[in-house]
C-alpha cells in the first residue's frame, strides 16, 4: 500500500505543466494538476494535498525539515523553521538567544551597519528568497552564509567522489541562528530585527577565508591593476596584516582571485578603447576642412575613460549672427550611464520671440569647473563675447562662476525651473519625508514658485517656512531650503525675474530645449557614437526650423548649393529599392536612402523644383546629408524622372502581386484536393479557372505541375 501511495505522488508531481512547459506560476498562464486517480484538474499542490486526503484517504508525503540544530553534533532535532530552531535553543539547550532592533533612516546607513557587523563577526549574510510586499513595505530576510547543509560528495549519477575543496565547505552542515529581518518602508527607513550570535562555525580569523571579497577590495585591486602593478605585488601587499586589526578576506587574497578582477579590469579597458576608436574615425569623417568642420575642440579617449568633444558648426556661427538678440543663454547638462559614462552639456540661444537654437554641445566624461570653464572658452574662441541679459541653468554656482570669469556679468542669473522642483522633490526623499507631507510641499512650493505678487511672495514664504518648522520632520528641510534658496529669491522665484522677455513665457521657451537634451541623451544612451550622430541631427533640424529667418543670399546659396548636386546625379553608379529605402552604390560605397513624412508642401524654401522636393522629404546615410544641410545628389538620383515613385509602385504591385498569387494558388488548389470530385467536375472547374486567369506570372505560383499544364494548356 506505501508503494502504491508512492508511486501515485510521484505520477501526480509530475504531471504539474503549463501549457509552455513551466513548472511555475504566471499571470496569464494558470498551472493546472491532474489527479492520476480520478482525472480531477487542480489549481495548485496544496489544494492536491488537501483532494488526496479528503476524497481518496492518502496522506501525501510531507517536504522534509531542513533546518537542523547547530548546538552539537549529537542532537538530532530538525525543524522547519528558524523560529523553531531558537525556542529549541533556549529550552533545551539553554542557549541565550538576543535579539536586537534597529531602526536606519536610510539604505545607506544600514549597509554601512551591515558591513560594519560582517566584519567584526567573520561571516556574510545573504538572502535565499525575493522581496516580500506586506503593506505596502517590503520584507526580506538574510542569514549566515555558513548556514546551510553540504552538497553530496558522491555524485549518484555518474558515481564518482566529488574531490573537496582545500579551504573547505563554506557551509558548516547545520542551521546558525543569526539572521536577520529587514522592513523597508516606502520613506526609506530601515527597521532590522537581528539575531547576532553565530552557532555551529568557528568565528574567529580562520573563518575570513570563507568570505567573499566585497565591492571596495575588488575595486582598490582594480586601481592597482590600471596603475601598472603585477599581480604578486598585489599578493605580497595583501600578505601584510595591518597592525591592531582582525584578518580580512584580502590578506588570504588568491592568485586566481586576482586574475578574476583583472580578466573584467581588461574587458572593460578594452570596451574603451574601442568606443575610442570609433569616436575617433566619426571626428575623421566629419572633418570637411577648418570651415565646415563641426567640432571645435577633441581631447581622445585614455585610460581613465577622460575626454571632451565639442561641437560648433559653421551654420550655427551664421544663425547665432542673424537670430540672438542678447534676451536668454541656457545652459543644460544631462547626466547619466550608460556602457561608457558620457554627460551632454548644450548651450542654448533664446531671442525675445521665444525662439530657441543650440549654439554649442559638449560631450565629455566630467561636468566639472574645469570641463565648463574649457567649454566656455571654446565657445568664446567661435562666437566672440556673448553678452545676455538672462542667464539660465541648474543650481551649480560653477556654471554662472565660469561664464562670467570667459564672457562677463549676466543682468540676471536665474535657475531653471525644472531643475529646482526636482531638488525640492529629492531632498524631501532624501531626508525620509512622508509621502502625504511630500505631496503638501511640492504642492505649496510650486504655487510659490509661480506666485506674481512680491509682497504677497514673502509673507507666504515667512508663513509656510513657520509652519515647517513646528513639525520636527521638517526642520532639516526648513533649514536646507533657507540656506540655498530663501537668501536669494531672485534667482528662482517668478515674481523677482525682471527682463525684457515676458516672465511667464520663459517656461515655455525652455520646455523644448530641455526635451531636446533629454530626446538626446536617450537615443545615444547605447554608446557615444549614436549620441553624436544624434547632436548632428538636432542642430540640423533646429537650422532649418528657423531657415526662414536667414536673409536672401544665404537661402540663394543654399538653393544653388542644391542645384549642383542635382547636376551631379550621373555620378551615381546603381540605385536599387527594398520596400522601405533606396540603397545607393556610388564610389564603391553604399548609401541609405529613406522618404520622410513630412507635411511642408510648397511653404519650405529649400527645394528642388526639378525633383519637386524639399529638404525634408527624404533623409540619406551619407555625412553630406547629415552636416552640410542640404539634398545630396543620392537623394536626387532617386528622384531623377520619377525614379522613386516608379519603384515604389512596382515594388507594391510585385508585393500584390507575389502575395495574391500564392494565395489564390494555395486556396485552389487545397480546394480540389479535400472536395469529392469526379474527373468531369474537377475538368470543369480548371478549365473555367483557365479562361478567368490571365496573368503569365501568375501560372508560374502555382505548386502543382500537373495542375499548372491541364490549367494553360485549356486556356
Amino acid at each position: 500500500m506505501d508503494e502504491a501511495k508512492d508511486e501515485i505522488m510521484s505520477t501526480n508531481n509530475a504531471k504539474g505543466l503549463t501549457s509552455n512547459g513551466n513548472q511555475r506560476r504566471n499571470k496569464t498562464i494558470l498551472r493546472r494538476i491532474e489527479c492520476t486517480l480520478c482525472g480531477k484538474e487542480i489549481s495548485d499542490r496544496g489544494n492536491l494535498n488537501r483532494h488526496l486526503r479528503s476524497i481518496h484517504d492518502i496522506q501525501p508525503k510531507v517536504r522534509k525539515p531542513r533546518v537542523k540544530c547547530s548546538f552539537s553534533n549529537n542532537c538530532t532535532f530538525v525543524c522547519g523553521t528558524s523560529t523553531v530552531l531558537r525556542n529549541h535553543l533556549e529550552t533545551v539547550h539553554g542557549f541565550s538567544i538576543v535579539k536586537n532592533v534597529l531602526r536606519f533612516e536610510s539604505r545607506a546607513d544600514f549597509e554601512k551597519w551591515k558591513e560594519e557587523e560582517e566584519i567584526k563577526t567573520c561571516a556574510s549574510y545573504v538572502t535565499d528568497t525575493g522581496v516580500k510586499n506586506r503593506n505596502k513595505k517590503k520584507v526580506y530576510y538574510l542569514r549566515c552564509h555558513r548556514s546551510g547543509f553540504i552538497r553530496a560528495e558522491q555524485n549518484e549519477k555518474k558515481m564518482r567522489l566529488r574531490s573537496k575543496p582545500v579551504k573547505g565547505y563554506t557551509q558548516c552542515g547545520l542551521t546558525c541562528p543569526s539572521s536577520m529581518q529587514i522592513v523597508e518602508s516606502q520613506n526609506g527607513v530601515i527597521d532590522v530585527s537581528y539575531f547576532p550570535k553565530h552557532l555551529g562555525h568557528r568565528i574567529d580569523d580562520e573563518s575570513v577565508r570563507y568570505i567573499k571579497l566585497r565591492k571596495k577590495e575588488k575595486e582598490e585591486i582594480a586601481a592597482k591593476l590600471v596603475q601598472g602593478e603585477s599581480v604578486s605585488q598585489i599578493l605580497s601587499e595583501a600578505r601584510v596584516k595591518k597592525g591592531g586589526k582582525m584578518l580580512s578576506r584580502v590578506n588570504f587574497l588568491q592568485r586566481r582571485d586576482v586574475y578574476n578582477i583583472k580578466s573584467k579590469v581588461t574587458f572593460l579597458e578594452k570596451e574603451i578603447d574601442q568606443d575610442g576608436k570609433y569616436v575617433d574615425s566619426w571626428v575623421r569623417q566629419t572633418d570637411f576642412g577648418m570651415e565646415n568642420n563641426p567640432v571645435a575642440l577633441y581631447k581622445p579617449m585614455d585610460k581613465n575613460n577622460d575626454y571632451i568633444l565639442i561641437i560648433i558648426h559653421n551654420v550655427q556661427k551664421i544663425m547665432f549672427s542673424l537670430l540672438f538678440d542678447g534676451s536668454i543663454i541656457y545652459v543644460k547638462t544631462k547626466k547619466g550611464k550608460a556602457k561608457v559614462d558620457f554627460n551632454l552639456t548644450g548651450v542654448y540661444g533664446v531671442n525675445e520671440n521665444g525662439s530657441g537654437y543650440p549654439l554649442a554641445f559638449c560631450v565629455s566624461s566630467k561636468t566639472d569647473y574645469a570641463t565648463i570653464s574649457t567649454f566656455f572658452k571654446t565657445l568664446y574662441e567661435a562666437y566672440g563675447a556673448i553678452t545676455t541679459q538672462i542667464f539660465i541653468s541648474d543650481n551649480i554656482n560653477y556654471y554662472y562662476i565660469a561664464w562670467r570669469n570667459v564672457m562677463g556679468e549676466s543682468e540676471n542669473r536665474l535657475i531653471c525651473n525644472f531643475n529646482v522642483e526636482s531638488l525640492w522633490e529629492r531632498k524631501l526623499l532624501e531626508l525620509h519625508v512622508s509621502l502625504k507631507k511630500q505631496e503638501s510641499i511640492s504642492k505649496n512650493l510650486k504655487s510659490l514658485l509661480c506666485e506674481t505678487d512680491p509682497d504677497h511672495f514673502d509673507l507666504e514664504l515667512v508663513k509656510m517656512l513657520n509652519t515647517w518648522n513646528e513639525d520636527s520632520e521638517l526642520k532639516r528641510f526648513v533649514q536646507y531650503f533657507y540656506k540655498y534658496y530663501c537668501k536669494k529669491p531672485n534667482e528662482w522665484a517668478h515674481c523677482y525675474r525682471i527682463h525684457s522677455v515676458r516672465k511667464e513665457n520663459i517656461n515655455n521657451y525652455l520646455q523644448p530645449l530641455y526635451n531636446q537634451i533629454e530626446r538626446i541623451y536617450v537615443e545615444g544612451s547605447k554608446n557615444l557614437l549614436s549620441a553624436l550622430n544624434s547632436i548632428l541631427i538636432l542642430i540640423r533640424n533646429e537650422c532649418y526650423i528657423n531657415i526662414t529667418k536667414w536673409d536672401e543670399d544665404i537661402l540663394e546659396e543654399k538653393l544653388r548649393e542644391i542645384a549642383e548636386n542635382h547636376a551631379s546625379t550621373k555620378d551615381v553608379a546603381d540605385v536599387s529599392f527594398t520596400g522601405s529605402e533606396w540603397i545607393v552604390h556610388h564610389s564603391d560605397q553604399y548609401y541609405n536612402v529613406r522618404r520622410m513624412e513630412t507635411n511642408c508642401g510648397k511653404d519650405c524654401g529649400l527645394i528642388c523644383r526639378v525633383c519637386d522636393i524639399c529638404i525634408h522629404s527624404f533623409a540619406c546615410s551619407c555625412s553630406d546629408y547629415l552636416s552640410n544641410f542640404t539634398i545630396c545628389f543620392h537623394i536626387h538620383a532617386i528622384t531623377t524622372c520619377n525614379l522613386s515613385k516608379e519603384c515604389e509602385k512596382k515594388y507594391l504591385a510585385k508585393s500584390a502581386l507575389k502575395f495574391s498569387a500564392v494565395t489564390l494558388s494555395k486556396t485552389i488548389t487545397e480546394y480540389l484536393e479535400q472536395s469529392d470530385l469526379t474527373d468531369v467536375q474537377y475538368d470543369k472547374i480548371i478549365l473555367d479557372l483557365g479562361k478567368l486567369i490571365k496573368d503569365h506570372a501568375l501560372k508560374e505560383r502555382f505548386e502543382d505541375s500537373c495542375f499548372k499544364k491541364m490549367l494553360w494548356e485549356e486556356a
